[in-house]
C-alpha cells in the first residue's frame, strides 16, 4: 500500500469518547456500525474502535483510489516505511467489484502485528479502507470476522455539503482568529486488557505573523501511523501558511520549503477549533 491510503495501527481495547451504534458522517456520504460491544472514537481523520471484552482494533480510514485495479496495486504493494513494515501475506481477494480484502503480517516498532484489511471503493467519492488488527499470539477468525462484519455494514450515499459557508465562516475570518498564533494537538490513549496498548502524539503549529510558519511532531504508538511521522515533517518544517476558501469550506495551506503541500480542513464547533478533525487549542505564537 502507498500513502495514498491512509492507515494508522494501534492494538487497543478502552477507548475514551465513546460512540455506539450506527456512525453516519453525512458530510462524507458513508455509514457504518459499531459492533457489539465494541466503542469508537475519530482520532483525526482516522476512526477507531474497541472492546472492553476482546483484544483487537478496527481502524477505518479514508483513501482517494477511484477504481479496483488501482486499489488492487496500492494493496498488493505492502508498506516499508521507518520502523514499519506490512506484508501482504497471501494473494488478495475480490470480494466484489467494489471491494477486495487481504491478510497483512509484519513488524511495527519491532512489535510483530497480524490482522486484514478490506478496501472499499465509493462511487461518490473518497473511499475507506477496514483494517482489523492484533497481536499474532492472540489472532484468530474472530480479528477477520469484526473487520468484516464492519465492511458489511458500510453504506455510501450522496455526501451533504458543509455548512461552513452557512456559518459564515470563511478564510479571512479564520486568519483573524487563528493568524499568529500557536495551534497544538495532544492526543493520548492507553488500554488495560492484555494485548493492548496505545500511542501518545503531539503536534504544534506556529502560524507566525510574517506568514511563516514552524511545525513540531512527536509520537510514541504501539503501532504507528506512517502518516504521521515527526522526523519528516520536521525535515521541512518551515514554509509559508494561508487561509484559503475552497468547495465552501475553509483550508489551513502549508506550503513546505520542500515543495510539498498540506491542506487541512478547519472547523469549529461549540467554539473549539478542529482541523482535520482533530481537536486543537490556541497558544502563544514561538516565531523566530
Amino acid at each position: 500500500m502507498k500513502k495514498s491510503i491512509y492507515i494508522i495501527m494501534i492494538i487497543s481495547s478502552s477507548i475514551y469518547g465513546q460512540l455506539t451504534g450506527r456512525v453516519e458522517y453525512k458530510e462524507e456520504g458513508v455509514t457504518f456500525n459499531i459492533p457489539t460491544n465494541w466503542v469508537g472514537q475519530e482520532v483525526e481523520e482516522v476512526f477507531i474502535m474497541g472492546s472492553q471484552k476482546e483484544a483487537g482494533l478496527v481502524a477505518i480510514t479514508a483513501h482517494p483510489v477511484r477504481n479496483l485495479k488501482e486499489l488492487q496495486d496500492n494493496m498488493q504493494l505492502g508498506l516499508q516505511e521507518g520502523g514499519v513494515t506490512l506484508r501482504l501475506k497471501n494473494n488478495l481477494k475480490k470480494l466484489s467489484d467494489t471491494s477486495v480484502e487481504g491478510m497483512y503480517e509484519g513488524v511495527i516498532d519491532n512489535q510483530k502485528v497480524q490482522g486484514n484489511a478490506i478496501g472499499l471503493l465509493n462511487s461518490y467519492g473518497k473511499g475507506i479502507v477496514i483494517f482489523s488488527l492484533i497481536s499474532p499470539d492472540l489472532f484468530s477468525n474472530r480479528t477477520l470476522q469484526i473487520g468484516r462484519e464492519v465492511a458489511n455494514s458500510v453504506r455510501f450515499n450522496t455526501p451533504q455539503p458543509s455548512n461552513n459557508s452557512s456559518n459564515g465562516l470563511n478564510a479571512a475570518q479564520v486568519t483573524k482568529d487563528l493568524g499568529g498564533n500557536k495551534l497544538i494537538y495532544s492526543e493520548s490513549y492507553y488500554s488495560n486488557t492484555p494485548g493492548g496498548g496505545g500511542y501518545e502524539r503531539s503536534k504544534e503549529i506556529n502560524l507566525c505573523p510574517n506568514g511563516a510558519f514552524t511545525y513540531y511532531g512527536s509520537s510514541y504508538l504501539n503501532f504507528t501511523d506512517p502518516n504521521f511521522d515527526p522526523y519528516r515533517k520536521n525535515g521541512q518544517s518551515h514554509g509559508t501558511w494561508k487561509f484559503i476558501d475552497q468547495n465552501g469550506s475553509v483550508y489551513l495551506n502549508l506550503n513546505y520549503r520542500n515543495g510539498s503541500k498540506e491542506n487541512l480542513l478547519v472547523r469549529y464547533k461549540d467554539d473549539k477549533t478542529f482541523l482535520d478533525g482533530g481537536r486543537y487549542y490556541l497558544g502563544d505564537v514561538t516565531c523566530y
